[in-house]
């Protein structure tokens, strides 16, 4: 009789320990997601003409007929032209409306501004011939994200202020040349520090 105990007694603890592991159950659920990121719009337009997907350098082209006189000043040549004692501001419009992102930097760079002398440039221009940024415009001018009318202006301020007989020389010198005013815009989305 104790063989059967035995027997019966490692047959009880099978009977458990197979019961046992088949109702025993660990927990698991598992999914797998998938999602999208949309990145934020960027345009840039100079002069109404789109440079987003433009070349590093795009050239475009501004005379006096884009010319504004400034108050107190009046020009005294032709029209499309520029004589002693002339003002001219020339504004540049940037328009960054569709540009999705906090800010963007416009930073405007004056090159050398040359007059050509029959076919030959040169960067020495009449007395009293100036060409310079609009104050303000030569550093970097923060553009707020606006959902419409994201932009700003450069101005490029040329002056002739010698209007006398002393520079009569110089300025007749220089009649009927074209004068190249190379302006660089950049525009950059705005760093922050991370």
């Amino acid at each position: 009789m104790k063989g059967n105990k035995k027997i019966l007694a490692v047959a009880i603890l099978l009977l458990l320990i197979s019961v046992g592991f088949t109702t025993y159950a660990i927990y698991k659920s598992q999914t797998e997601a998938s999602g999208t990121v949309k990145l934020s719009g960027w345009h840039v337009e100079v002069q109404e003409n789109d440079i987003t997907s433009s070349p590093a350098t795009t050239t475009l082209t501004f005379d006096l007929s884009s010319c504004t006189v400034p108050s107190g000043y009046t020009n005294h040549g032709e029209a499309g032209t520029f004589a002693p004692g002339d003002a001219c501001d020339i504004v540049i419009p940037v328009d960054l409306t569709g540009s999705q992102v906090d800010s963007v930097d416009v930073l405007a760079t004056l090159g050398t501004v040359t007059i050509d002398n029959g076919g030959t440039p040169s960067s020495t221009l009449p007395t009293g011939l100036t060409v310079a940024l609009k104050s303000g415009d030569e550093v970097a001018k923060n553009v707020p994200y606006a959902a419409s009318d994201m932009g700003t202006t450069i101005t490029v301020e040329v002056r002739w202020t010698t209007n006398n007989t002393t520079q009569n020389a110089s300025d007749v010198a220089a009649a009927g040349s074209d004068i190249t005013i190379p302006v660089t815009l950049t525009a950059t989305q705005h760093a922050y520090n991370a």
